[in-house]
C-alpha cells in the first residue's frame, strides 16, 4: 500500500505502534515469573540434596536408614541422584539467564 507505519506522524498512527510494540516483546512479569521458576527449582534440589545427606547420615550414625541393612537392593546409587541435582541446577541456570536476557531487552526497548 505505500503506507510505512512507523514513519507516521498523526497521533492516531503513533498511538498504535506503541500497542504493537508493547505486544511484541516480553514484559518485565514474564522476566520476574523465570527467576521464580528457577528459584523453585533450586529449592526442589536444595531439599532434596538435604533429604539425602540426612538420609546417609542416619545410615553412618545408627545404620536405621540403609538400604543395605533391611535387604532392598540398590537400583541407583548416589552418583546418579547427583547427576540429575547437577541437570536440575544448569536448567535454573539457564532459565535465571533467560530471565536476564529478557529483562535487557526491555531495558533496551524502553530506551528508544
Amino acid at each position: 500500500m505505500g503506507i510505512d507505519l512507523k514513519d507516521c506522524r498523526c497521533e492516531s498512527c503513533r498511538k498504535s505502534n506503541n500497542l504493537l510494540e508493547k505486544n511484541t516483546t516480553p514484559s518485565n512479569a514474564t522476566a520476574l515469573a523465570l527467576y521464580f521458576l528457577s528459584g523453585l527449582i533450586l529449592l526442589g534440589v536444595i531439599i532434596w540434596l538435604l533429604i539425602g545427606l540426612t538420609s546417609a547420615y542416619n545410615c553412618l550414625n545408627n545404620s536405621s536408614d540403609c538400604p543395605q541393612s533391611s535387604g532392598e537392593r540398590h537400583n541407583r546409587g548416589h552418583p546418579a541422584g547427583l547427576g540429575w541435582m547437577s541437570l536440575l541446577i544448569l536448567i535454573s541456570i539457564g532459565v535465571a539467564i533467560r530471565a536476564s536476557f529478557i529483562q535487557l531487552r526491555n531495558k533496551k526497548n524502553l530506551q528508544r
